[in-house]
């Protein structure tokens, strides 16, 4: 009875269920292109390569540090040649999310016992002269001290951390 082709039931149906929201997905994203230009279209074909990026990063945080030193030697020579470019924001984003992978991480336990050094030491004393500027009665503006503070101190007291939690082998 199953090799007969006029014979169908509901089971050959369901196979084939995934088309209509596929067809239905696939026309509003190219009303999207058409309407918004290619910018959306650039979007949507790189955004699976972040989301790869992203779990890639959460699995092993070690590579999110590694790609943020590649990253910090590379903006600075793109930027010599295109104008306008933000690569402060890159820097903070690749921190952040490998902080969150180190935090979210189950299958290693990462010891913070590590991070009990001088060099942690100074680096939170460093942070905490840097805080405490934000009472100084001759500072220009609170913006001026956020953009000073990034590049200064935040990155150190992220950074070094990671490094110690990531790469030390004992």
């Amino acid at each position: 009875m199953n090799n007969d082709p006029l014979y169908t039931t509901n089971r050959d149906r369901l196979k084939d269920i995934w088309l209509i929201p596929g067809i239905l997905i696939s026309i509003f994203l190219g009303w999207l292109v058409s309407g918004k230009g290619m910018s959306v279209g650039v979007l949507l074909s790189v955004f699976p390569f972040l989301a790869g990026f992203f779990v890639l990063i959460f699995l092993k945080p070690r590579i999110g540090l590694i790609f943020f030193l590649i990253y910090c030697f590379i903006m600075p020579t793109l930027g010599k040649h295109i104008d306008g470019l933000q690569a402060g924001l890159g820097q903070d984003a690749l921190l952040i999310l490998t902080w969150l992978g180190i935090i979210f991480q189950r299958t290693r336990v990462y010891k913070f016992r590590h991070l009990n050094n001088d060099l942690m030491w100074l680096t939170f004393v460093w942070f905490v002269i840097t805080v405490l500027e934000i009472a100084n009665p001759e500072r220009p503006s609170i913006l001026g001290w956020v953009y000073e503070m990034r590049s200064a101190t935040l990155y150190w007291i992220l950074s070094v951390p990671l490094v110690f939690l990531v790469f030390n082998k004992v």
